[in-house]
């Protein structure tokens, strides 16, 4: 094979390596969430009396202090314990900074949870705001 058909082979390769990608991006559902402030999450919870705060902190952390409500799921927990809660369920989802929030919601949106809030700021801007946490 000569090189001007070599290069033809390689391009043809990466043109349908490209379209079936982009096919297989089309066949998954849409999966996003939504990254809000602390004032936007603290009107969440009170129109949003359903949906579920979970604080993917560690244990000894929640305890120190979280918001009123939450339910602790470490990180660590997450693909162990996602069968706890229903795909269908909105969900806020918070750490201390946003870090390890950002990797739960990953991991939630590989399972088909679509209903996700992320409080990117975590719990330290919540407490800045002036926000409650239980001790």
């Amino acid at each position: 094979m000569d090189e001007g058909n070599k290069r033809t082979l390689v391009i043809l390769i990466a043109v349908l390596s490209a379209l079936a990608i982009f096919y297989l991006l089309l066949q998954r559902p849409h999966l996003e969430y939504n990254d809000v402030t602390v004032e936007q999450a603290k009107q969440l919870i009170v129109q949003k009396p359903r949906m579920i705060i979970l604080d993917v902190r560690t244990e000894s952390e929640y305890a120190q202090e979280h918001i009123e409500g939450a339910i602790n799921m470490p990180l660590s927990e997450i693909d162990s314990r996602l069968s706890e809660m229903d795909p269908e369920d909105e969900f806020l989802v918070y750490c201390t900074s946003g870090s390890r929030s950002s990797m739960a919601i990953a991991t939630m949106l590989e399972n088909e949870y679509t209903k996700i809030y992320h409080l990117p700021s975590g719990i330290i801007a919540w407490r800045k705001a002036g926000y409650p946490v239980i001790p």
